[in-house]
């Protein structure tokens, strides 16, 4: 429903790599993620992508020792002022975290090891991460978008933040 909302047109399917990454037969880009009532997908005609969103949810807290380095432990630790904050960090790092891991598409990477959020700015929702594994070290520059009791964060190849009329053809609210 969702695809045809950003693509009208298109009457083929969704067909999946080896990998997983989901791809579209008109040569579009896409990213699917969805978390309880959410749904989300981000489409570019030439370059990869990689969404995700997610719920506000307690386990996320839990198990944030498989997802966040030392580094990150530390420093949210220390700007972290209540149980409600620490929630909404924990879930933008791990969405943006797992929309690099999408778009990146070649498995064997770790939360933990290979992906860093360097800087998150909730005001402009706009995310500094790196990814780095053996010879391999980029920069990127994500945006994200706290929606109700969910978070979103999304990647493309062209680093500029989205514009939110872009934001909000992304995702389909949950069904009342």
């Amino acid at each position: 429903m969702l695809l045809h909302t950003l693509l009208p047109d298109y009457e083929g399917c969704i067909n999946y790599e080896i990998s997983g990454r989901p791809t579209l037969s008109n040569g579009y880009h896409i990213s699917i993620s969805h978390s309880n009532q959410w749904a989300a997908v981000a489409l570019h005609p030439h370059q990869a992508v990689g969404i995700d969103i997610e719920e506000l949810r307690p386990k996320i807290v839990r198990i944030a020792e498989r997802f966040l380095s030392t580094y990150e432990t530390n420093y949210l630790s220390s700007i972290i002022r209540s149980d409600r904050d620490r929630l909404m960090r924990y879930t933008v790092y791990w969405a943006a975290k797992e929309a690099l891991y999408k778009w990146y598409a070649q498995g064997e990477l770790s939360f933990r090891d290979h992906l860093r959020i360097r800087n998150y700015n909730s005001g402009t929702g706009l995310i500094e991460a790196t990814l780095q594994k053996g010879d391999l070290s980029l920069v990127f520059t994500m945006h994200c978008k706290r929606i109700d009791d969910a978070v979103m964060c999304v990647w493309t190849e062209n680093s500029r933040p989205l514009t939110n009329d872009e934001i909000a053809s992304l995702y389909l609210p949950p069904t009342q």
